[in-house]
């Protein structure tokens, strides 16, 4: 009876850690807009550090193909930024400022 209920105990702490994980991590197009945002803030060199961080830190666990499509995303995001006029560049800093805000970490 002392194993099962040992077992048990053991169960609902894994099951506790593994939701704990699930609603810390952001969906795959979360994901993906972070590091658009990323790119963006490389780009106009405003700060990508915490955007960058953000990225790491949920990129345990996503499939390659997400991640790849993810720097793809990301340059392409930051080749945007560093050549933008001065009317882009102004979208830019309010996306950064505005959509982009959750995923500073």
């Amino acid at each position: 009876m002392r194993a099962l209920s040992l077992a048990i105990a053991t169960v609902a702490t894994l099951a506790s850690a593994t939701f704990a994980f699930a609603a810390d991590r952001v969906s795959d197009g979360e994901y993906l807009k972070a590091a658009r945002c990323t790119g963006l803030a490389q780009g106009a060199d405003q700060g990508a550090q915490n955007f960058e961080a953000f990225l790491q830190a949920q990129a345990k666990g996503r499939q390659s193909a997400v991640s790849e499509r993810a720097d793809k995303i990301r340059d392409k995001a930051r080749h945007a930024a560093r050549i933008a006029n001065d009317t882009q560049k102004g979208v830019f800093t309010e996306e950064l400022s505005g959509a982009c805000a959750a995923y500073r970490s």
